[in-house]
């Protein structure tokens, strides 16, 4: 397998899409409810978090309104972000006024405003959202479980490498996804303590 073939199958599997799912189900595990509450908030946070916002994304690749599941092109970026952070701000919204664990809230709430600002971004410059989304989701886990989930580090320098290594980004639009994304998950931590 070539390293073409290899940064192609990490970038596809580290997707933000793919990710979101199981790191809403670390959420769940993280909040320790019943099951009753566990699968009431887990189903409206797929719906928002999760079903919505791919459908959505889904159906414009589909109808050529974005060129690939990849969108590489700057220029398709926005409205599609813009949707998905609508989505997001919903979810966090909603999880916000059901009273939802702490940990739903703050993964959500900062994906949501780490979406706000890459949208904006993403006006005049682009930036890697799949650096900027591994980053929340790992800084996440570290701040919910600790230590132990800076294992996470290894898929995010992987993410880094392959998208760089399609030229999908350049280093400094994958390192601006990371640091936009780390001072903002620290802060949403600092806030909801």
């Amino acid at each position: 397998m070539n390293s073409e073939r290899l940064a192609k199958i990490i970038s596809a599997v580290l997707h933000p899409f793919i990710l979101l799912i199981p790191v809403l189900l670390a959420a769940i595990y993280a909040s320790k409810l019943n099951l009753q509450s566990s699968l009431y908030f887990f189903a409206i946070s797929v719906m928002l978090y999760f079903l919505i916002p791919f459908v959505s994304f889904w159906y414009l690749v589909k109808r050529g309104k974005i060129s690939s599941f990849e969108h590489e092109k700057r220029e398709e970026r926005p409205a599609i972000y813009a949707l998905i952070t609508a989505c997001w701000l919903a979810a966090a919204f909603v999880l916000y006024v059901l009273n939802a664990p702490k940990q739903m809230l703050f993964l959500i709430l900062a994906s949501a405003i780490v979406g706000v600002a890459l949208t904006l971004i993403t006006l005049r410059w682009k930036i890697s959202i799949h650096a900027a989304f591994f980053t929340v989701f790992m800084l996440w886990a570290i701040l919910v479980f600790g230590w132990i989930a800076a294992w996470l580090i290894i898929p995010l320098l992987l993410t880094v490498w392959a998208r760089q290594k399609l030229k999908y980004h350049t280093m400094s639009q994958l390192l601006a996804g990371i640091f936009l994304s780390t001072i903002v998950t620290w802060l949403v931590n600092w806030v909801l303590k």
